[in-house]
């Protein structure tokens, strides 16, 4: 039910604009089309709704948080592309609420009409029809388009009041469970979207003990090695290259793979934990995750939008050239 939703956390206009001040990037985005060339045109860095994300290790861990020349073609060709009217809907304060919630919609017609119903419980008539409507556009898109779109509509949950933005986080979390079944992504792009909303709440989050983080990395690790191999052996052993990769946050860690390690549940909890982190900690554990999800040559599928939804929990985005090639 997640698999659109976002990929980039913050929202990469703000480092587009940093990287382009005089405005070349009007709004930001991320995916896996091919790469652009510094002569490519804005539509051509678009790419095509076919194609399977697959970079190595190291691209990820080099990546994280370094936007350049690709993400700005990217944002150049959105407007073209989109629909007008999703487009116009997406930046508007009543409209970004049905897009975001069409975006969870689940790709099995009797799922979505139970969370269309759900939607309407909770916003009305108009919310829904508005989301439905929103599907019949969105559908054409590519992921990478439609990755990018969520960023767009969330500006309209920042303009809500605390009630309200957590009255949507729930709904959000009520949608992706319509099906009975929550696996390690859509648990990782829960954490991320919670991660926003928390974003714009005053405050900060104390430090865990130590404990609490070594236990919060070994859930991530993981899930990340099991979610990528299909048998216990092959992910036993994703785990173990994990772990020598993260460095300092594995070392009074087992090199035996927990028996709880399917626990997905552990994830949006363990995801918190990790997002206090510092900088440097927060690249030897992408580091590690991106080892455990590359055991096998490449990461590919599933694991690589995993891992892409962890990393934005983490305030850790992969740019779009780590996933473009």
């Amino acid at each position: 039910a997640f698999a659109s939703l976002f990929a980039t956390h913050p929202p990469i206009a703000a480092r587009l604009r940093a990287l382009e001040p005089h405005g070349a990037g009007r709004l930001g985005g991320y995916g896996d089309p091919i790469p652009a060339s510094a002569s490519a045109s804005p539509a051509d860095t678009i790419g095509s709704a076919a194609g399977t994300s697959s970079f190595a290790a190291a691209e990820v861990t080099d990546a994280v948080g370094n936007p350049g020349q690709p993400q700005v073609h990217f944002a150049q060709g959105m407007e073209a592309i989109v629909p007008p009217l999703l487009w116009q809907a997406a930046h508007s304060m009543d409209g970004g609420l049905p897009v975001l919630l069409a975006l969870l919609l689940d790709a099995n017609p009797q799922i979505s009409a139970h969370q269309l119903a759900l939607v309407e419980v909770r916003f009305g008539v108009p919310v829904r029809s508005a989301t439905e409507r929103s599907r019949e556009d969105i559908s054409g898109l590519s992921r990478t388009l439609r990755l990018a779109l969520a960023d767009v509509a969330f500006q309209c949950v920042r303009g809500m009041k605390k009630a309200r933005r957590d009255y949507v986080l729930e709904t959000a979390e009520r949608m992706v469970e319509v099906d009975g079944r929550v696996d390690a992504f859509e648990k990782a792009m829960m954490a991320a979207l919670a991660s926003r909303v928390h974003d714009l709440e005053p405050g900060r989050r104390s430090r865990p003990a130590r404990a609490a983080v070594s236990s919060a990395a070994q859930s991530l690790l993981a899930a990340m090695a099991l979610a990528g191999h299909a048998d216990r052996d092959s992910a036993a052993a994703a785990y173990r290259v994990g772990l020598e990769a993260s460095g300092p946050l594995s070392e009074h860690l087992r090199p035996d793979l927990p028996d709880d390690a399917q626990d997905f549940d552990k994830i949006p909890e363990a995801l918190a934990v990790l997002d206090t982190l510092s900088p440097h900690l927060k690249r030897r554990l992408v580091a590690g995750l991106a080892a455990a999800a590359a055991s096998d040559g490449r990461i590919v599928g599933r694991e690589a939008e995993i891992l892409r939804a962890v990393c934005s929990a983490l305030h850790c985005p992969i740019p779009p050239a780590a996933s473009q090639r």
